[in-house]
């Protein structure tokens, strides 16, 4: 009896499916057909052909491959490969831990050495463009400027990008392996950094002499909004007559984050718009609501994507002047959607965004109003960054104080007020 009535379910399930796939290809046939005729446009044979090509490389590769693969690595293959085919620097594939990974790092904590990092395109390494402080990073002796050239003794060239940065990730208390070309030119040296839980930090602001606040943003990502909030908070409570905005270095993040600070700074108008490969105009205004406190921006050649938008709307609006070097030049802006079968995502370029005086500023960057660079021992590692050494910062304060009026040159030491750190 058991046996029969196994048979007669195969036979059930079997006759479902057949009725599913006449159904199917009933509706298909009938959307396509003209006189009685199945019409496929060449467009539609070219889509099935492709996909059908897809399924049959998979097929080959089980067969013949020497080895054995598991087919969502095949599938995550493709899939990268189908935005790698894009040839954008901006536009990622995230498989569903890199995407879980991804978000943790824009929103909350990470387990990582403490600093950020970014190909440089003369080289082909990773360039150290921020150093948390306190973080393993520092303590290890990495610093600003320094070229990894080796993670755990793999040379970065021969790394994939998408790997770069989860080599740098592990467990809390694992070790990675740096090799180091300090300030970019010298001799290599290796650094051992213990991977550690950190908090995301994207805002840092302290007094200066001449009360003169200094407000850093390293990156538009979490709730770093708010956080510049406070920092604004503290520069009036500490009697901040004017405020250095310093964006070195900020790769940039989050357009919608970018805004909500503009909103706090910048008078009524744009802050920017976009426009899509169909013409749409997408516009970013702020209201009439905002701190007039005078300010001068700090920018240079690390300064990119969100930060030169908000740095393009303070120089085109007049309300403050950049200081430093040419900026990145990153003018488009990516959308982050959601891979609803994998759990991944997948970052793509969406469009080009605008200053509000119309200026397209990708491959180009923001000329500064006052270009200032760094010391060449500086530049090469062979000095460190401080306050006596930071003739970019200096030339901020002097022009800051110039529009307050002050002559007397600040010397820009730390005051007695405490640093304040963000998040």
């Amino acid at each position: 009896m058991k046996l029969k009535k196994v048979i007669y379910l195969c036979i059930a399930v079997a006759a479902a499916t057949c009725v599913a796939t006449a159904s199917f290809t009933y509706y298909y046939v009938t959307e396509k057909t003209s006189d009685g005729e199945v019409r496929l446009s060449n467009e539609d044979y070219d889509s099935i052909k492709q996909f059908l090509d897809v399924g049959d490389l998979q097929t080959l590769i089980d067969e013949y491959y020497y080895k054995s693969v598991d087919v969502q690595t095949l599938v995550n293959g493709a899939l990268k490969g189908m935005v790698s085919a894009l040839n954008d620097p901006y536009s990622t594939y995230y498989t569903e831990d890199e995407y879980k990974a991804y978000n943790e790092k824009n929103d909350g904590t990470f387990v990582g050495i403490g600093a950020l990092v970014s190909k440089d395109e003369e080289t082909g390494y990773l360039k150290v463009v921020k150093v948390y402080a306190g973080a393993p990073a520092e303590t290890a002796g990495l610093k600003e400027q320094d070229l990894i050239i080796k993670i755990d003794n793999v040379d970065v060239m021969d790394i994939g990008a998408d790997e770069l940065d989860d080599l740098l990730k592990g467990p809390v208390g694992s070790t990675v392996s740096l090799t180091v070309q300090p300030g970019g030119t010298g001799e290599p040296v290796r650094i051992d950094i213990v991977r550690a839980e950190l908090q995301n930090q994207f805002v840092f602001y302290s007094m200066l002499d001449n009360n003169l606040a200094h407000v850093n943003i390293t990156e538009f990502h979490g709730d770093v909004s708010k956080t510049f909030e406070d920092a604004l908070q503290f520069a009036h409570d500490q009697n901040a007559k004017g405020i250095i905005l310093d964006l070195r270095n900020d790769l940039g993040g989050s357009v919608k984050e970018c805004t909500e600070i503009a909103d706090m700074i910048l008078p009524e108008g744009l802050v920017c718009y976009t426009m899509d490969k169909d013409g749409n105009r997408d516009e970013y205004k702020v209201d009439d609501k905002y701190d007039d406190i005078p300010m001068v921006v700090l920018v240079n050649g690390d300064t990119a994507s969100a930060s030169e938008i908000l740095a393009g709307a303070i120089q085109d609006d007049g309300r403050g002047q950049l200081v430093g070097t040419q900026t990145y030049g990153k003018g488009v802006v990516q959308s982050i959607l959601d891979m609803p079968y994998s759990g991944g995502g997948v970052k793509l370029t969406s469009s080009i965004y605008y200053t509000p005086k119309g200026r397209n500023i990708n491959g180009i960057g923001l000329t500064p109003d006052a270009v200032v660079e760094l010391p060449e021992d500086v530049l090469n590692g062979t000095a460190s960054l401080t306050r006596e050494t930071d003739t970019q910062l200096t030339r901020a304060v002097e022009i800051l104080n110039a529009q307050l009026g002050i002559n007397a040159q600040a010397s820009g030491a730390p005051a007695e007020s405490p640093s304040e750190g963000a998040e």
